[in-house]
């Protein structure tokens, strides 16, 4: 897997900054001789060179990753964004996720660089990849904040119990992501799964459980299900973190939890005599 194009980072960079080799050299302590090397592909930085330019076209309020994702999205359609806590080594497979997360198996992605690099600003290494892919020719299965989005969630975290995992509405739900190439599903971070597991145990109805998921909306997720899918996947770039970006959003994510944590506590309140819990629901529609 593709890495940093730290050789047109760098030079868009500098020329954005408005600085000779020379003086950038200067700016972040190197030599002349290393930034026209890097610049002319003759030399691949350490990480701390790596980090040294980033992190000094950061504090110069150049905010080379929004500016970078803003020029992928205009030259390409159908741009996604992949937060990595590692770096991606060899060839892509749909085993890169954890098995007991939103769908199972399979390669995730983000449609935002904002919400890719909130799930990776508390890790050393991580990073954001950027992938293009055409869905047009793919079977694709779209979900909103909804009955059978929350129900898919619960069945792929293990949260349901046996009799609800079994029953025919959710069988035939499963099947139908399982036989998908792209499921295209709003983001379930933790805060949002501590609210659906509420719902599986019977703790909140459906009603409650959709309003305060969508005040915690989070956007959306493409996940790669199939082989098919996987080979239209095309690598486009690699974004850095530098240190201070990474404090950055995380302090931004602390202040928007803040303010979805108060909507979902005023959800509950107001929702709370709504709705059906999913014992009902499954009755019914089995």
């Amino acid at each position: 897997m593709k890495s940093y194009d730290i050789q047109k980072d760098c030079l868009l960079i500098r020329r954005m900054l408005k600085m000779t080799q020379t003086e950038f050299a200067d700016a972040i302590e190197l030599s002349f001789a290393t930034i026209n090397r890097i610049e002319n592909g003759k030399h691949r930085p350490t990480n701390p060179i790596i980090e040294k330019i980033y992190s000094y076209a950061y504090e110069n309020n150049l905010r080379i990753n929004s500016v970078l994702s803003e020029i992928l999205q205009e030259s390409f359609n159908c741009i996604y964004f992949h937060g990595a806590k590692n770096d991606i080594e060899g060839e892509l497979d749909l085993n890169h996720s954890d098995k007991n997360i939103d769908f199972g198996p399979g390669f995730y992605l983000g449609e935002s660089y904002k919400q890719a690099s909130s799930f990776v600003s508390n890790d050393k290494n991580g990073s954001v990849y950027v992938f293009k892919l055409d869905e047009r020719k793919l079977n694709t299965v779209s979900l909103e904040v909804d009955l059978d989005w929350m129900l898919a969630i619960c069945y792929y975290r293990d949260t349901l119990k046996e009799a609800h995992r079994n029953s025919c509405y959710i069988q035939r739900l499963i099947k139908r992501i399982e036989e998908a190439d792209v499921i295209i599903a709003p983001i379930a971070d933790n805060s949002m799964y501590e609210i659906i597991t509420k719902f599986a145990q019977g703790k909140l109805t459906d009603v409650q459980a959709s309003h305060c998921l969508s005040a915690s909306y989070l956007g959306k997720q493409h996940v790669i299900k199939s082989s098919k899918a996987l080979t239209n996947l095309k690598f486009v770039n690699r974004l850095y973190l530098c240190k201070q970006e990474k404090i950055d959003i995380l302090k931004g994510k602390v202040e928007e939890d803040k303010i979805a944590n108060t909507k979902v506590d005023a959800c509950l309140i107001k929702y709370r005599r709504e709705g059906k819990y999913i014992e009902e629901i499954l009755d019914e529609i089995n």
